[in-house]
């Protein structure tokens, strides 16, 4: 499943620093964010099933290896991103500084979804070929991500600076709750795995504040375990474990304003 991220995000951060005395230039930097979305629609919600032998597809009884049943539905979501990170520069010019940053990020997604329009492939084609209204499925992630960085500073003039970071977890885990409605299935997910993350911002400086804007590149890619359970309907007590894996890749790029205090 391929679950869409496509939404307008507000964060609020604050910042604490630490400054040289003899030039003005961060010394250490402690950094605490919040991200949420502004709107609840996401996009559509990509699901492709994949055949590969005939224990598969015992409903038909013959092979059809490849794509056999596709469907997207609308995606509702709710997001929640905290980012704390503790920065310390170790190497100074006039113009440079470069550090290393030490920080935790939680990402909470929550989707609500409904409204699956479904193609089925090759035998299925006439029996799952059919739009579902209503709702079909919930399912809500979490990400806990410890992780270790650089990052460098370039002044250009008295105004204008560049931030560049980038920013490596090799301890990334991940949670996931998947609630197909429909099938009266539950599945819980346990991943590990490693993240990383590689933004430029560009801030303008006036009096009292900044003008800002930028982005950000994220990766994760997990692998681990997820039991299935069902909880009503004719298969209700069935369970088993299978193999998990839980990625996730998107940019966010922003604008933002800050003041000086």
């Amino acid at each position: 499943m391929e679950f869409p991220l496509d939404n307008y995000l507000l964060k609020i951060e604050v910042s604490l620093r630490y400054k040289k005395s003899n030039n003005g230039q961060d010394k250490a930097n402690l950094t605490i964010g919040w991200f949420t979305n502004i709107g609840s629609y996401a996009g559509k919600l990509k699901d492709s099933d994949w055949l590969s032998d005939d224990l598969d597809i015992s409903l038909v009884g013959s092979a059809h290896p490849g794509k056999d049943i596709y469907s997207e539905s609308d995606a509702s979501l709710k997001a929640n991103i905290i980012d704390a990170n503790l920065l310390y520069n170790f190497y100074f010019t006039q113009n440079i500084t470069v550090g290393g940053i030490i920080g935790y990020r939680h990402q909470k997604f929550e989707y609500d979804v409904s409204n699956a329009d479904q193609i089925g492939y090759g035998p299925y084609y006439p029996y799952f070929t059919v739009y579902v209204p209503g709702p079909v499925l919930d399912y809500e992630v979490e990400y806990d991500i410890p992780y270790l960085g650089l990052n460098t500073n370039l002044l250009c003039g008295q105004e204008f600076e560049l931030n560049l970071r980038a920013a490596f977890s090799p301890w990334t885990y991940v949670h996931d709750r998947d609630d197909h409605i429909l099938r009266y299935k539950l599945s819980k997910g346990s991943c590990r795995g490693s993240a990383f993350f590689i933004s430029i911002n560009a801030d303008w400086r006036f009096s009292s504040g900044l003008l800002r804007i930028g982005g950000e590149y994220t990766n994760i890619d997990t692998q681990g375990t997820q039991y299935q359970e069902f909880y009503a309907g004719e298969w209700k007590g069935e369970s088993f474990t299978v193999n998990d894996e839980i990625t996730s890749s998107f940019w966010v790029v922003f604008i933002g304003v800050g003041c000086n205090f």
